[in-house]
């Protein structure tokens, strides 16, 4: 990209600087509006605000045209660095549908579908839609089913199986359907013929089993989703469901509801700006830090928990979950803090 070339119409042409990128330009243009598309103000898509979304692509899209060309003035007739049109397209593409990944999804194949795009750009976009169907299955078929019998859910996930099969027969026929390979080399072992096909395949499978066995090996998350697997009833029990709660607490963010049961320990509460209801009628009951401590505790020791039981408050107990989650100190740390700072350490 030469200084001659960078104009401030050819860098507002090519997004950026994404239309210099030198392979498919195109394709990264697009990638580029529908992150912009994801993280755009929700009250665009509800309302009257479609209205503005609408008045604000058809400014886009004029200034694009103009900006189109002048950029060619540089850079020549159609090239392939002017991919602000591919934006503009994207959005025409996503006007009047609800602001949802699945919907960007659609859009970005909607929006390629016909174009000579990389064969890593198909790879993933076809990641992109196997999993976009796989949380639409698990929203509709199985959330509904989660504390039904194993049973059930076997039934459910044949009926699953038979409906995409017939659903694949009508879309790709009976012979299906293959995309161009991504390598063609050939290579012999003995008597063995392995292809670079098969080699990318291997790969990329191996690749995915060992990230799925360090996800659930060794983040928080994946251990709590492999012991709600294992025990469901146990892992309810030690509180590690969490999805509900979370997914209320987005909610009442986005003001898409007005109240939801929440702990008063959560940190969301201050970080949310929410507001905790007074329960005058006692409905639920409170819950206080009590020590119990057998007869063999000796006096010393018992004076040490007194101190520390009456210097702990409710408020210092939120203090001090607020820095477990959000901070993700070790308690040892946290508590040691905490003794110093009361003079109890």
């Amino acid at each position: 990209m030469s200084a001659r070339k960078l104009t401030p119409a050819s860098f507002f042409a090519s997004l950026f600087g994404v239309g210099f990128i030198p392979f498919a330009p195109g394709s990264f243009g697009t990638l580029l509006a529908a992150a912009v598309y994801l993280v755009l103000p929700g009250f665009l898509f509800e309302g009257w605000g479609w209205a503005w979304y609408s008045a604000a692509l058809l400014a886009l899209c004029g200034v694009s045209v103009w900006l189109s060309g002048k950029a060619e003035k540089t850079l020549g007739h159609d090239a392939p660095a002017i991919v602000i049109d591919e934006a503009c397209g994207f959005f025409v593409t996503v006007l009047l549908l609800p602001r949802t990944l699945p919907v960007a999804i659609y859009a970005l194949t909607y929006w390629f579908a016909g174009k000579n795009t990389p064969i890593a750009v198909n790879i993933a976009l076809s990641l992109l839609i196997v999993a976009a169907i796989g949380l639409s299955l698990y929203r509709i078929v199985f959330q509904p089913l989660a504390h039904t019998s194993v049973l059930v859910l076997l039934i459910a996930s044949v009926g699953c199986h038979l409906a995409l099969q017939g659903l694949g027969l009508v879309f790709f026929g009976a012979e299906g359907q293959r995309g161009p390979t991504i390598s063609d080399a050939a290579f012999m072992v003995g008597p063995l013929r392995f292809t670079g096909q098969s080699i990318a395949v291997y790969a990329i499978t191996i690749a995915f089993i060992v990230g799925l066995w360090l996800f659930f090996g060794l983040t928080l998350y994946g251990k709590a989703l492999r012991a709600t697997a294992v025990n469901r009833l146990g892992a309810r029990l030690v509180g590690i469901r969490r999805a509900i709660r979370r997914r209320c607490r987005l909610r009442l963010h986005e003001h898409d509801i007005q109240l939801a049961i929440v702990y008063t320990a959560d940190p969301s509460i201050a970080q949310n700006d929410l507001v905790s209801l007074e329960d005058n009628e006692g409905l639920f009951l409170a819950s206080h830090l009590v020590p119990l401590a057998s007869d063999d505790v000796t006096t010393e020791a018992a004076a040490i928990i007194d101190g520390v039981s009456a210097a702990m408050s409710p408020d210092e107990l939120i203090a001090l979950n607020n820095r477990s989650v959000t901070e993700q100190l070790p308690a040892a740390d946290i508590a040691a803090d905490w003794l110093t700072e009361e003079g109890l350490a």
